[in-house]
This record gives structure tokens, C-alpha cells and sequence, in this order.
């Protein structure tokens, strides 16, 4: 028997943490690229941010022969009645949980197996459920269907998405920004007014966040959108990020530059104090971050010659070590 929904143990910290070190960030398609140089930059990265925390490698997957069908694998997982109306908070929860356990763990593709009718049945009426569920429910929710990469946009438009908006003022600080990191993992760029909240809560609380939640903020600001040109998305959390630079971890620095970058956010103070923490570490930064500062500095063209030299210098040292992406 599968054991109950239980919410995720590790605290927020420990998953933005994650967030930031587990993977590269290049957020330049998602937030709008405004030069050729940030395309440029988009295009040499195409990995974007995955919450690795929450997802475990798959294991290898069956042959033909023996691969179930989608609607046996739904059939297998005994869901919950869904009637709208009828689904309590937690027979909705755990019946996701089953669901999306099976399907993570089935030879097929997570979205054929929510595709089944019976799988939509149950999904359908959701996002009414939502309706009764805690802030800290609707967070767990998204971890979930971050964890396989899939979110069925029935029940996103459907109820889910208006509420992780109702949720975000009642949540924590490092929950707002794990919550904006897992809808920018999921690639749900609409509703807009969910995107306008999770930036005006990020920015609200940009002067309450540790170091470590400002880096998230900026990175999860950076792949939401795109902003219109004429947004300041972002400004508010680089500015109070700028007073705690040298807490940042070199994976956190380096980020943060490339999602500041990406952002179009173009303050000379800004960036003269970023590519003088850059250079003061330069030899801290490991292949990933070489990479994610020169795009930086490729996407904004600022051209700061003393830490060009320096990346130049550090190449040698740490090119044999880089992946084909960086």
C-alpha cells in the first residue's frame, strides 16, 4: 500500500538552496531577450532551472512487451469519487499523489497517462477542490507536478493557478519564492495576474529575504514573464541583493548574474559592485559558474575588461572539466 500524501520534510530553504545549485540557470527565453547578445546567450544555454530536489532519477523503463496501457495504469491507482463537491481535502491529495506516483514510476509518459479519461476525471474537478485547501497544500501540489515535470493546464486554468495567487500573501518568505520557482520549472507563463503577484510579492518582501532567497527571487523572476520592456521586474530584489554579495556562495553569485543579466536590469552601481564580487572570487568559480558569468556578461555587454581577463585566465584551468552545454 502507498503510504499517505505527506508534505515534503525538507524546509523552503533547503529546496531553493537546491533550486540554485542543483542545476544551471539560463532564464533569457522565458523572461523576454531584449538584445542579440542575450540571444546569443539564450541560445549557448538551453538548460533551465529543475527542482532537483525534488526529482530523483528515473529508473530504466521496460520493453514493449511487457509495458502497461495508460488506462491500466489509472485503473491500478483506485482514485477517489471526484465529484465536484464530494472530494475532501485529503482524498484529493493522496489520490494525486497516487496518481502521479504511478505515473512517474510507469514506462509511459506522464502526460499519456493524465490524458486518460479516467485520469481527467478526477483531475477536473481539482481545481474546485482547491478551493479548500491550505497555502501550504496548493505549494505541495506544485511540488508534485514539478517532480514529474507536468502540469495538465485543465487544472491549472481551472482553479489551481487562481489559487496559489490567494495563497502566496499567507505563506512564508522562502515559500513564495519556492512557489515562484516551481511555476517557473513548470513553464506556466499565464495567468498574467498570477505572474504580477509573484513578482509583487518578491519585491515586497525582497528586504526580509536571507541571501539565499534574494539569489532564488531574482532567478525565479528571470525565467517568469516575459516583462514588458518597460518593467522594472526584479530592480527591487538586485538592489537589496547588492548589500549582501559576500554571502552569496559562488553558485549563488554567478546565478544571480546571469538572471540580473536577463532581466534587462542595466543600474551601473549595480553591476560594477556584481562584476567586482565576480572577479574578487574568480578563483572559486567551477566550470558551471565560469559559464553562467560569462553569459552574464555576454547578455548585458558591459564589458567589464578586468573580469573578462580574469574569466579569460580562469578558461585554462577549468575548460576540461565543463559539460558540452557550458
Amino acid at each position: 500500500m502507498l503510504p499517505r500524501w505527506q508534505p515534503v520534510a525538507a524546509p523552503a530553504a533547503a529546496a531553493v538552496i537546491a533550486a540554485i545549485h542543483g542545476s544551471r540557470v539560463c532564464g533569457c527565453a522565458r523572461a523576454g531577450l531584449r538584445t542579440a547578445g542575450s540571444r546569443a546567450a539564450c541560445q549557448a544555454s538551453t538548460l533551465q532551472w529543475r527542482p532537483t530536489s525534488c526529482v530523483p532519477p528515473r529508473g530504466g523503463r521496460s520493453s514493449s512487451s511487457t509495458r502497461p496501457s495508460a488506462a491500466a495504469v489509472v485503473q491500478a491507482v483506485e482514485l477517489p469519487c471526484a465529484d465536484e463537491g464530494m472530494l475532501s481535502v485529503g482524498d484529493a491529495l493522496e489520490g494525486l499523489r497516487r496518481l502521479l506516483t504511478a505515473a512517474e514510476n510507469s514506462a509511459l509518459s506522464v502526460e499519456d497517462v493524465l490524458a486518460e479519461p479516467q485520469a481527467q476525471s478526477f483531475l477536473a474537478p481539482l481545481g474546485a477542490a482547491c478551493k479548500s485547501f491550505s497555502p501550504q497544500d496548493v505549494r505541495q501540489v506544485l511540488v508534485a507536478f514539478a517532480r514529474v515535470q507536468h502540469m495538465p493546464l485543465q487544472l491549472w486554468q481551472q482553479g489551481l493557478a487562481e489559487e496559489v495567487s490567494r495563497s502566496l500573501e499567507e505563506l512564508p518568505d522562502l515559500h513564495v519564492v519556492h512557489v515562484a520557482l516551481l511555476v517557473a520549472s513548470l513553464d506556466l507563463d499565464e495567468p498574467l495576474d498570477l505572474l504580477q503577484d509573484l513578482a509583487e510579492q518578491l519585491e515586497i518582501r525582497a528586504h526580509t529575504l536571507s541571501p539565499t532567497g534574494m539569489a532564488g527571487a531574482l532567478i525565479a523572476l528571470s525565467q517568469l514573464g516575459p516583462w514588458p520592456s518597460s518593467s522594472t521586474a526584479g530592480l527591487s530584489v538586485a538592489e537589496e541583493l547588492l548589500q549582501r554579495l559576500d554571502e552569496l556562495s559562488p553558485r549563488e553569485l554567478s546565478a544571480s548574474a546571469l538572471a540580473a543579466a536577463t532581466l534587462g536590469i542595466r543600474a551601473q552601481t549595480f553591476w560594477q559592485r556584481l562584476h567586482g564580487a565576480l572577479l574578487a572570487r574568480i578563483n572559486e568559480l567551477e566550470p558551471k559558474h565560469i559559464a553562467d558569468a560569462t553569459l552574464a556578461v555576454a547578455t548585458n555587454r558591459l564589458l567589464p575588461i578586468f573580469l573578462l581577463e580574469a574569466i579569460q585566465d580562469r578558461l585554462p584551468h577549468v575548460v576540461g572539466q565543463m559539460e558540452p552545454d557550458e
